[in-house]
């Protein structure tokens, strides 16, 4: 170290007395100089390099780039962004600790971590039932409940299935404890398939009578099946050759409930083979045979609501047939804040937090 200081030393003296003297130097000397000077510079460290080069910018004197320059410039480069990365990296995971904050450092950076992450508590709503219902052990029942998420999760990005879900009518029957259990109920499910029995299944005589084999194959007969599709089908249906065949076929009873059931949906809803058909199929008969079903069927509002699109939007909806038979879906309708909270954009990101 004490003689590449020396060296240096000397070169500086030589180079003073050379601007001193301002002679005419001999051809090729400088270069033969410059490079003797390259040839000793590289046995020099980096630091005395560096001390030479300073010493060269303080004369005047700007020297071409070597090999050696950019070896440091890289390496003071490459110093400089490792400890930006290190101080980085101590600042956001608080390690190592700061001497005399003791764990203060790890803790800040914890808590830094945490607010990014978003709970239940953390999304505030304008409506207070609804905030309240949202921090609720039945809303983290429901979020829980596959089935239950699944048809809120169509629900909430179908405008259609948002609406029949939340309009007051359905809200209001839902809160009916009776009324819920049978829209869970199978039997109405497949009811919903044909919305015009619905009337007709309110009365016994009728229920009775459509079950007769003999009556359903009456009923697939030309003449009869224009009837009940002609327009004034009450008239048509009390021609003469038709009541004949009813008493011929001893159906008196059978056609005297079904006139007294038959209105401008069901006539041409009985012509149908197609529905004739499906009088077998057990579910329609469960349906038929489900007496709570029946008597429940005298509520007009019950029976409005399965008259109108709502109901058959959700009932066609197999999601919503899962979602409904579940004790946690049916019990949010009945907390007062569950309307406010599903209209709300806050509901989606809900879901996504769970």
């Amino acid at each position: 170290m004490g003689n590449e200081q020396g060296n240096g030393a000397g070169l500086d003296h030589e180079l003073d007395r050379a601007r001193e003297m301002e002679t005419e130097l001999p051809p090729g000397f400088r270069a033969s100089v410059m490079r003797r000077v390259r040839g000793a510079a590289t046995g020099f460290s980096l630091l005395t390099r560096w001390r030479r080069r300073s010493a060269a910018l303080r004369y005047g004197y700007t020297p071409a780039s070597t090999g050696g320059d950019t070896v440091i410039k890289k390496v003071l480069i490459g110093t400089v962004a490792l400890a930006a990365i290190i101080l980085g990296i101590a600042y956001w995971t608080g390690f190592p600790p700061v001497p005399g904050e003791g764990t203060e450092a790890t803790v800040g950076a914890a808590q830094r971590y945490q607010a990014k992450q978003m709970s239940d508590k953390d999304v505030v709503l304008g409506d207070a039932a609804a905030q309240k219902f949202l921090q609720s052990e039945g809303f983290d029942r429901l979020m829980k409940n596959e089935k239950a998420r699944a048809f809120l999760k169509k629900a909430s990005k179908d405008p259609e299935l948002k609406r029949a879900l939340t309009s007051p009518e359905f809200l209001r029957l839902m809160h009916e404890q009776r009324v819920a259990d049978l829209v869970a109920n199978d039997n109405l499910v497949a009811l919903m398939r044909y919305p015009e029995l619905l009337d007709a299944l309110r009365k016994d005589d009728f229920v009775d009578a459509i079950q007769s084999d003999a009556l359903l194959k009456l009923l697939v007969q030309r003449d009869i099946h224009a009837a009940l599709l002609s327009k004034d089908f009450e008239a048509a249906m009390k021609a003469p050759g038709i009541v004949q065949q009813f008493v011929a076929a001893d159906l008196r009873a059978e056609y005297v409930a079904l006139m007294h059931a038959l209105n401008a949906e069901l006539a041409p809803a009985l012509a149908s083979v197609d529905l004739l058909n499906r009088f077998h199929d057990q579910a329609l008969v469960d349906a038929f045979k489900n007496v709570e079903l029946r008597n429940l069927l005298t509520d007009a509002s019950l029976v409005r609501w399965l008259n109108s699109p709502d109901a058959a939007e959700l009932l066609a909806d197999g999601l919503f047939v899962d979602a409904v038979r579940q004790a946690e879906f049916l019990d949010a309708f009945k907390a007062d804040g569950f309307s406010a909270l599903f209209n709300s954009a806050a509901f989606e990101a809900a879901m996504l937090n769970r």
